[in-house]
């Protein structure tokens, strides 16, 4: 009789070890697909100036296209729990597929939760843009 006992003492005891495993399991998946999904930072443009223009010359042609330098302030924002570090990247500017400009951005850490403000500068080639104006005159109804 005895032994009867010790046998159902030892199935209450893996059913209470498994039963407390899967709440342990599911809180886990709770927490980890809602608290610490991991979300991409948002970035704003602020306010920018105009830091100057610097004519690009071609020699073969000698034809001289002015490009306008911006001065850029993006504001990114970390909204996961978990900081992150980027490195040195250069963002493209497309305009109706072409590429018209390009920005420089230094390598930067912005913490979990917090923001930071990175200064870049922004080349655009005018003449590239200007280029593609016609594509914007000659289809309004795309605007």
């Amino acid at each position: 009789m005895p032994e009867s006992g010790n046998s159902s003492s030892k199935t209450g005891g893996r059913h209470m070890c498994l039963s407390c495993a899967v709440v342990m399991l599911g809180v886990i998946l709770i927490l980890g697909l809602t608290v610490f999904m991991i979300r991409n930072p948002k970035i704003t443009v602020l306010p920018t100036n105009v830091a100057g223009a610097v004519p690009s010359i071609s020699f073969p042609l000698y034809k001289i296209e002015p490009n306008v330098i911006l001065g850029l302030h993006l504001l990114v924002e970390n909204r996961n729990r978990g900081s992150f570090k980027h490195s040195q990247r250069q963002i493209l500017v497309l305009y109706h597929g072409q590429q018209v400009g390009y920005a420089d951005v230094g390598v930067d850490q912005i913490a979990a939760r917090g923001s930071e403000k990175l200064n870049c500068r922004l080349t655009i080639a005018t003449q590239k843009l200007f280029s593609n104006m016609t594509q914007l005159s000659l289809q309004p109804e795309k605007l």
